[in-house]
């Protein structure tokens, strides 16, 4: 036995050198065999549950933290590792039971009640995540973080006038803090407290004295674009608008995506889509909602969610993260587009099945699931394949306005193509060319939503989609700002306003700084002109 033990200490020992050269297959390799040997060594399942996770199986990453918490219920780092996962699996319910318990050992562990908050946020429990910040109160009186975190979440609600309240003597006290003032000005772009919010944070980005991250920097920038838009300053507007996209510092290789839309419309031809295996799994309950971001799939996705027989699910990445798992399903394990011809039913039916399975675990009950990720319109033709009876909904705007909104939008990640207007006009004739794709070679009809026939027709847009649907009218499509839902996208502050148009024609107050874009959209494609 003492024999043993010694063996086991060993391969331990060396288990923590290959994690520390980031050696995981080869560290993954010899945990599996210590667990296997001793279903009881919870060290050895707890860095089996992390490897996991490094390498993105998260699943069995969960596996392991769940056998961990039954052998050492009083963990905190299991509890923590548990939570963690669950939240990246889009499972927030029990993600809040695991944070709970973990704050029922820990009860004043700040950074477990912070993440239980963010999860409560995600959940749409907003009341309980005031009432956790409360909680966070108690512990840790007047801290100013905890109060601008409250208060972004009853920013969230629409109770503006609680926040200007709460975040008002966080100013007079802390009058250089970037982001006690970025919350605080969010919150002011009206006429009583515009002016007011500007020259505050001007007085932050102007001070020599003051280093902000540039995270920080981004969002004082963005804060100040929206304030100065609200007031017509357009010039001052755009200013901060392009220091925002300047301080981002990065963007995408445009010849490269470029090159990478080609060769999906090559792989993805009618010919190849017509032999194609399709899935025979029922997958009438999924929704797409696609597009350009900032084309008006918010929009869309409220209306919807305000029907009792539809729930919207927010932004999924599930079906891009498919394209990549596939890979190890296929003998090639070729990389998407390219293994379209070694795709087979059973192998459809498994992958539609799993995304089934995660809608239903979103609701059993409702008849529609919507999925508004805009970027699946990178996918259809997969789209397609994988669930033949799914309802695709493909959200257009004006071009020049829908880039100008993206330009302005402070993205929190991903979205590189947006910081620089030639490269942004360029991504968009690349979206439009896909589309214009899959319109041609896509055997389902494609349902469209014009925004700018929306904001001005909402009613007889509204009734066209139902019936396309096959879904009764119901009038709380029209008051769908009263929905009490969260929404987690830039849109949200958006959709919680009865419909307007003045979005409409947008670019045209910033015309004169947009010659790189407008060039960038014309180029072979007169149509966008």
């Amino acid at each position: 036995m003492a024999k043993e033990n010694i063996l086991t200490r060993s391969k331990k020992k060396k288990v923590q050198g290959l994690i520390a050269q980031g050696r995981y297959s080869e560290a993954m390799a010899m945990l599996e065999i210590i667990c296997k040997g001793d279903p009881q060594d919870v060290e050895a399942w707890l860095n089996l549950g992390k490897i996991y996770v490094k390498r993105k199986d998260l699943t069995k990453g969960r596996e392991c933290f769940e056998h961990v918490v039954k052998l050492k219920p009083k963990s905190t780092e299991v509890y923590i590792n548990l939570a963690n996962v669950l939240v990246r699996l889009g499972l927030l319910q029990e993600a809040v039971s695991a944070y709970q318990k973990l704050l029922d050992i820990k009860p004043d562990d700040m950074i477990a009640h912070q993440y239980l908050n963010d999860t409560l946020v995600k959940s749409g429990l907003l009341d309980e995540a005031i009432a956790g910040y409360d909680r966070m109160l108690e512990l840790s009186p007047n801290n100013p973080q905890i109060i601008v975190a409250k208060a972004k979440v009853l920013d969230r609600k629409g109770d503006k006038k609680q926040v200007y309240e709460l975040l008002k003597p966080l100013i007079m006290q802390y009058p250089n803090d970037a982001k006690i003032a970025v919350a605080f000005a969010a919150v002011c772009n009206n006429d009583g407290h515009r002016d007011e919010a500007a020259k505050m944070l001007e007085s932050i980005v102007e001070n020599p004295q003051l280093e902000l991250q540039q995270e920080t920097a981004r969002e004082v920038h963005s804060v100040l674009g929206k304030l100065y838009d609200g007031a017509a300053n357009y010039k001052k507007a755009f200013s901060h608008y392009l220091q925002m996209n300047m301080l981002k510092g990065r963007t995408i290789d445009i010849d490269k995506f470029t090159k990478e839309i080609d060769e999906t419309i090559k792989t993805f031809s009618n010919e190849a889509l017509g032999k194609a295996p399709k899935s025979t799994i029922p997958t009438n309950t999924a929704i797409f909602i696609i597009g350009m971001p900032r084309s008006g799939t918010s929009l869309v996705e409220q209306i919807l969610a305000s029907h009792p027989d539809i729930t919207a699910a927010g932004e999924l990445n599930d079906i891009l993260k498919l394209t990549k798992e596939i890979t190890d399903y296929v003998d090639s394990h070729s990389l998407y587009p390219q293994y379209l011809n070694e795709l087979t039913i059973d192998l459809c039916n498994t992958i539609s099945q799993r995304y089934i399975n995660r809608l239903h675990d979103i609701s059993s009950t409702s008849r529609y699931i919507t999925n508004k990720m805009p970027h699946n319109f990178l996918v259809l033709g997969l789209i397609s394949i994988l669930f033949p009876q799914a309802h695709i909904i493909h959200c257009k705007r004006d071009p020049k306005d829908t880039c100008v909104s993206c330009f302005f939008q402070n993205f929190t990640y991903g979205h590189h193509y947006a910081t620089h207007l030639e490269t942004l006009g360029t991504y968009y004739r690349q979206y439009k060319k896909l589309m214009d794709h899959w319109e041609k070679v896509i055997d389902r009809p494609i349902i469209t939503m014009q925004y700018e026939e929306l904001v001005t027709d909402q009613e007889n847009q509204t009734r066209r989609l139902l019936e396309l649907l096959d879904l009764p009218w119901d009038n709380a499509c029209l008051n769908f700002y009263n929905i009490d839902r969260v929404i987690h996208t830039a849109s949200y502050d958006q959709v919680r306003q009865p419909i307007y148009d003045k979005s409409v024609g947008r670019w045209k107050n910033y015309e004169k700084y947009l010659q790189p874009l407008l060039i960038a959209l014309a180029e072979q494609n007169p149509s966008s002109k």
